[in-house]
């Protein structure tokens, strides 16, 4: 079959650069997966961090203030360490699936950009 006739294969002439940023690529979900994963260990990994520094600068002003943490506060701090990473390791997953954190979006293809690839020029009149 020969690709004038076939929608789905580009023309030997034409060079297509974008390739691997079609919805359609493997390239593209490979990439797409990779960087949701990366964006969600940032997300756990960061409130964790920004947890453990934020706990810190509580217990240092609560061990000079000479009065130590009531029994409620520590179950309240044990229970945002538990609760908080996994919930920003889940709000991670949902933007990089939706393509609203960089890397995770689909490049879409305009018609503009296919005719430019393609080698026409696209003139504008006014």
């Amino acid at each position: 079959m020969e690709s004038k006739n076939n929608p789905y294969v580009t023309p030997n002439q034409t060079v297509d650069a974008d390739a691997a940023s079609r919805p359609g690529s493997v390239l593209a979900f490979v990439r797409k997966v990779f960087f949701t994963c990366v964006w969600t260990l940032l997300f756990f990994f960061g409130s964790a961090m920004f947890l453990g520094f934020a706990s810190g600068i509580f217990f240092v002003t609560m061990g000079s203030a000479a009065s130590g943490a009531s029994p409620q506060t520590m179950e309240w701090i044990g229970f945002a360490w538990a609760v908080v990473p996994m919930v920003l390791g889940l709000v991670g997953i949902l933007l990089g699936i939706l393509g609203y954190l960089p890397g995770t979006r689909w490049k879409t293809r305009t018609r503009i950009s296919e005719n430019q690839s393609a080698g026409s020029l696209v003139e504008t009149t006014l």
